[in-house]
């Protein structure tokens, strides 16, 4: 996530005396949600990088110790010894807090003052200053231990003879001691050893000798090199250490820090690549960004909501307390924002809740609640997160109960919640009892006022119809028999990427295969949170059937009859209820002609129940915005004004065993869905025109692409 902006962090950074303005450099590029937290790895590379999680951290005694001890050795050595010669345990700290750091830096320039003036560093420095001997001194050395053995091969041999005919006992001592030899870092051997082991012991006995020999000989040398590990050099050359700069106060900003260990950040940097803050942080990089959910549009919808609730049941002189829960995160599932909670807010913390309190003078005061936050935020931190989030405080739930019960303290309060099974609806419940107050749902009033989108709201739902409508047409262009439905999702995914719809799709494409080579999709993309959707039928081979062709124009004929009762000023159809029931009519008339429902059929309700049969959606027309379903039962009784987006959901499905038909209109599917919105002067605009619905128009997409791969 979010890191510090200094490449380096030095003891002059972390122990800076001016506190004011240490604090203030760090938190412009904070991420608001939580309490700093320092990352210390154990091989410190000089660089730092600061990670705020969602929980708050505790900072103890023991921590702020740590982290002021990882600060005092920032300018060691930066190579990496050999693990068995640092001694990291922490029975070695001393956990007294800030007194124990001149003690600490002491030692340190002691130890380095011994291995700077030790024989072998000297003699290390004056071989590194010239290059030839670099080359010239293991050349010689090499050479001196070859003549050596070549001497010396006859007094080995008689050595060997006579280990031979000694006792056993002083044979086991003597392989002691050669596997001592051999286990330091400059003997070799220890391939004659196991040989010579099996020879004179036997096999049992021999592997047992061998285990314990070098056991207890790797343990000596080990204990031999740590305890002359000040006088050998085995770090790099480069590695010189500087005299430590004077010590400063540690400032309160790194007393709050927390360091994390390696596997701690790993994990954590896997789970935050992908989380975003805000919806607008999806739209980086877009040059055509047509972005809605800004800090004025948001106070906007806040204000219209706010209104609708005062207005509802004539409650305008009372205080109004809406709350709205967030959705929570599901392993496994990318997470998604609830469009109630989205539409006031633009905030993509899972579990968050937002609370509006409007008064009798018209003020109005909005917060955030984290419930699983236990602590309070940092005041620098909250006041970055209600910038962002364009809210006045972010408050934990213990304090938001304090908020309520001094607010909301006199019977002229009205409650707005949502109640569900969650441990918040409890914890609501609890809170109106305790405040005697009674809970109104404002589901229905919010739709509606959702219901109607703004000019900003329109520029962006009409971009991610475009997306969606030009990824659809692109791909009946580019299928081909040989695709399967999986390929086909992913190939939608990806062009809808191609034209920076980066979120998270509403639903996976829907794919099925109609009778005679029919391809039916249902598909949908989001963009800077808003849905777009559409539904498409296509000839695989290229061109429609007879019966095929039929049932496709009947629905682009049904779809036209809609559009035009839509946008009659003076229309008899007023609902989106009264539109579903015209729809089901007309569709009835026609399944007539096919034999398909019998003529004789006149009662309303039985046409209405026998015609809903014969279709694949469950709901007809709805309303789309920030989700693809914002409709209840009740909004659909509205009636439909300037302002609304609606989707019309066609389709036309006879089954196989519907031997009334005609028997080549059996099995036959079709679908057909598109969105539109309904302008000031009452006029329809079809946001799903970029793909193409003419029967004619989608066989020619599919004979270009038959076309091209003949050529």
């Amino acid at each position: 996530m979010y890191k510090f902006k200094s490449p380096n962090l030095d003891d002059s950074i972390l122990h800076s005396s001016n506190v004011t303005g240490t604090a203030s450099s760090s938190s412009s590029s904070c991420s608001p949600l939580g309490s700093p937290q320092l990352i210390k790895s154990n091989s410190y590379s000089g660089t730092s990088s600061s990670n705020f999680p969602l929980e708050a951290s505790d900072t103890s005694k023991s921590a702020s110790t740590n982290v002021a001890n990882s600060a005092v050795n920032t300018n060691e050595e930066s190579s990496e010894f050999d693990a068995f010669l640092i001694n990291s345990s922490p029975g070695n700290v001393n956990d007294s807090g800030a007194g124990s750091v001149p003690g600490r830096r002491n030692i340190n320039r002691s130890s380095s003052y011994l291995r700077r003036n030790s024989c072998c560093m000297r003699i290390h420095a004056f071989i590194m200053r010239n290059w030839y001997l670099s080359y010239l001194v293991p050349i010689s050395i090499l050479c001196l231990v070859l003549i050596v053995g070549y001497l010396t091969r006859n007094y080995a041999k008689e050595l060997l003879f006579w280990i031979e005919t000694q006792n056993g006992w002083l044979i086991f001592v003597i392989f002691m001691a050669l596997f001592t030899l051999v286990s330091f870092p400059i003997v070799v051997g220890y391939l004659v050893l196991l040989i010579t082991a099996g020879y004179l012991f036997g096999w049992w006995k021999g592997w047992l000798t061998v285990i314990l020999g070098a056991n207890v000989g790797i343990a000596i040398a080990h204990a031999t090199i740590r305890s002359f590990r000040h006088r050998i050099s085995v770090h790099n050359s480069a590695g010189v250490l500087q005299p430590a700069p004077p010590t400063n106060p540690i400032s309160a900003f790194v007393k709050q820090c927390k360091p994390l260990s390696i596997p701690e950040l790993r994990q954590r940097r896997a789970k935050e690549t992908t989380a975003k803050w805000t919806v607008g942080e999806y739209l980086k990089g877009d040059p055509l960004s047509a972005e809605s959910l800004v800090p004025e549009e948001i106070n906007q919808h806040r204000s219209i909501v706010m209104d609708f609730l005062s207005n509802e049941r004539m409650k305008r002189g009372h205080t109004h307390v809406l709350i709205v829960a967030g959705a929570e995160a599901i392993p496994g599932y990318p997470f998604r924002q609830r469009s109630e909670f989205l539409y006031l807010c633009d905030c993509q913390i899972p579990g968050a809740v937002l609370v509006l309190l409007r008064s009798r003078r018209m003020e109005l005061c909005t917060v955030i609640c984290e419930p699983r936050r236990e602590e309070e935020m940092d005041p620098t931190l909250a006041k970055i997160a209600c910038k962002r989030y364009n809210v006045d405080q972010m408050l934990t739930l213990p304090q938001l109960k304090q908020l309520l019960c001094r607010r909301c303290s006199y019977a002229s309060v009205k409650l707005w919640y949502t109640l569900d099974k969650s441990a918040l609806s409890r914890y609501i419940c609890e809170l109106s009892d305790l405040l005697r107050l009674s809970i109104d749902c404002p589901r229905h009033v919010m739709q509606y006022a959702r219901s109607f989108k703004s000019p900003r709201e329109m520029k962006t739902i009409r971009r991610a119809h475009a997306i969606a409508s030009q990824s659809m047409e692109e791909l009946i262009s580019e299928h081909t028999p040989q695709h399967s439905l999986e390929q086909l999702r992913s190939l939608f995914t990806h062009k809808c990427q191609q034209r920076f719809a980066y979120q998270p799709l509403p639903y996976e494409p829907k794919l099925a295969n109609g009778f005679g080579g029919v391809l039916l999709m249902d598909a949908s993309c989001q963009y800077a949170g808003y849905c777009g959707s559409l539904a498409r039928s296509w000839p695989i081979c290229g061109r429609f059937t007879p019966p095929q062709k039929v049932i496709y124009n009947m629905l682009l004929a049904l779809r036209y009859k809609l559009l035009t009762l839509v946008g009659k000023c003076d229309s008899i159809v007023r609902s989106p209820r009264e539109l579903n029931v015209v729809y089901l009519t007309l569709l009835a008339e026609h399944l007539k002609e096919l034999r398909v429902l019998p003529s004789n059929m006149n009662h309303v309700s039985d046409i209405l129940k026998a015609t809903g049969k014969f279709n694949c959606y469950p709901r007809l027309i709805k309303h789309i915005g920030l989700d693809l379903e914002e409709s209840s039962g009740k909004l659909l009784n509205y009636p439909i004004r300037p302002g609304n987006v609606l989707s019309f959901q066609l389709s036309i499905c006879i089954p196989q065993d519907c031997y009334q038909a005609y028997p080549e209109f059996r099995g036959v599917r079709c679908v057909l869905a598109d969105s539109i919105h309904i302008t000031e002067d009452h006029k329809v605009e079809l946001l799903t025109g970029n793909c193409t619905s003419n029967g004619r128009n989608v066989e020619k997409l599919r004979n270009k692409r038959a076309e091209r791969i003949a050529n």
